[in-house]
């Protein structure tokens, strides 16, 4: 079995997470949970590319985060991301 840090989800989610995690007020001081997550490959990576995450928060609900964004390798976008998330009390 792979370790998460090798599937091709960890990276997507990784950084959606992260930039739901840093717009959180201090209510919700647990990381919020992956809801849904979907990732649309346009183009394949190879080891040693450099990538850059390129996320945008659409709706910051009560206790949901919808998010957006994108994968790029310099000026080539290789994958479109967006997930919700939900925050536990």
């Amino acid at each position: 079995m792979r370790s998460p840090r090798e599937t091709p989800f960890y990276y997507p989610n990784h950084r959606l997470t992260a930039a739901v995690e840093g717009s959180r007020s201090s209510r919700y001081p647990a990381a919020p949970s992956t809801v849904t997550l979907t990732v649309n490959y346009l183009s394949g990576a190879r080891l040693g590319d450099w990538l850059e995450a390129r996320v945008r928060i659409d709706r910051l609900g009560g206790r949901t985060a919808y998010t957006s964004g994108g994968v790029w390798r310099g000026d080539e976008q290789i994958a479109t991301m967006s997930g919700v998330f939900a925050f536990r009390r």
